[in-house]
C-alpha cells in the first residue's frame, strides 16, 4: 500500500513530528505525544534530514519554516488503533517488507 504525502512530500507522521520539532519538543516528548517510542522517532527525524538535505533538528525546523511546511491540523492526527497498540504504522509497515 502507498503512502500518501503532504502536499511537501512528507508522510503525514513525518509532517507531525516536523511541527513538534518546530515547537521545541524533545524526542521523548514527541514520542508521548504521538504515542510513539524515540526510536520511531529519530526514524522520522532521520528522513526528514534526508528530505531537507540537513543534519541536524534546528535547520529541518529553519529549512520547512523557509519552505513554508504546511503546520498539521486536528485531521492528520494519529488513528486511535495506532496509537493505543504503541506502534507507529508507517513504520510498522516498512518492517514487514
Amino acid at each position: 500500500m502507498a503512502r500518501r504525502r503532504t502536499e511537501r512530500g512528507l508522510t503525514r507522521r513525518q509532517a507531525q513530528v516536523l511541527a513538534l520539532v518546530s515547537d521545541g519538543l524533545s524526542n521523548r516528548e514527541i514520542g508521548a505525544v504521538l504515542g510513539v517510542t524515540e526510536a520511531c522517532v529519530k526514524f522520522h527525524l532521520a528522513a526528514l534530514f534526508r528530505h531537507y538535505g540537513v543534519d541536524s533538528r534546528v535547520l529541518v525546523a529553519v529549512r520547512a519554516a523557509v519552505e513554508g511546511a504546511r503546520r498539521p491540523t486536528a485531521a492528520d492526527a494519529p488513528a486511535r488503533e495506532a496509537r493505543s497498540s504503541g506502534r507507529d504504522p508507517e513504520v510498522s509497515g516498512r518492517a514487514s517488507r
